[in-house]
Order: C-alpha cells, then sequence, then structure tokens
C-alpha cells in the first residue's frame, strides 16, 4: 500500500529491468488522522501534498475530498508510468466504487 508517488517512481526505476507492468496498491483516504494511522501501520510514506489535501480528523471528511484527493493521487501515478491501480477497499466500498466510476471514465 502507498501513499506517494515518488516512491512508486523509485520502485519503478529500480526494477524497471523486470519487463513486467507493477501495479501501486492504494486505498482512499478520509483524513490527515486516517493517512498518519495508515502510515504507521503498513511503514509507508505519505507525501506531503497528499497529506495536505486532506481534513485533519475522519469526521471533518466530505466524500468529493475523498475522492478528489484520490483523483489527483491516481492522476500522478498514471503519468509516473502506473499500467493501473490496485484499490484497497477496506470498509470504505461506496467510495472505492465512485472512484472506479471515475477512472473508468478517464481512460
Amino acid at each position: 500500500m502507498l501513499f506517494d508517488v515518488d516512491s512508486y517512481s523509485r520502485f519503478l526505476d529500480e526494477t524497471s529491468n523486470f519487463s513486467i507492468p507493477i501495479l501501486p496498491g492504494t486505498r482512499l483516504l478520509k483524513s490527515k488522522e486516517q493517512a498518519l494511522r495508515m502510515s504507521t501501520r503498513f511503514q509507508v510514506p505519505i507525501s506531503k501534498t497528499h497529506l495536505a489535501s486532506l481534513p485533519d480528523k475522519d469526521a471533518d471528511s466530505t466524500p468529493e475530498q475523498t475522492l478528489n484527493a484520490f483523483y489527483r493521487m491516481t492522476e500522478q501515478l498514471r503519468a509516473a508510468g502506473a499500467p493501473g491501480i490496485h484499490i484497497f477497499v477496506l470498509g470504505d466500498a461506496e467510495l472505492s466504487v465512485e472512484a472506479l466510476k471515475h477512472l473508468s471514465r478517464a481512460r
């Protein structure tokens, strides 16, 4: 699971000679509070830009803000060379469906 496009880009650089597609896996984050929990739990960095796009607490989150932050990150992942995105759906199925609808239209 990742929340930092630069980490993915560095990984692609290190594995470029493998000649296999490498999908980044991520999830929709609703708040800085949740993002920091995920970062600690999975020992992964979160970009300052992505963190700044989120509200402070889960209770302050809106679906639009969550989705827009996710869309920006997935656009950056695609620009970095991601052949697709693996979405971890951990209790946020409705938002994930909305994200998938958007991503399928954005192809």
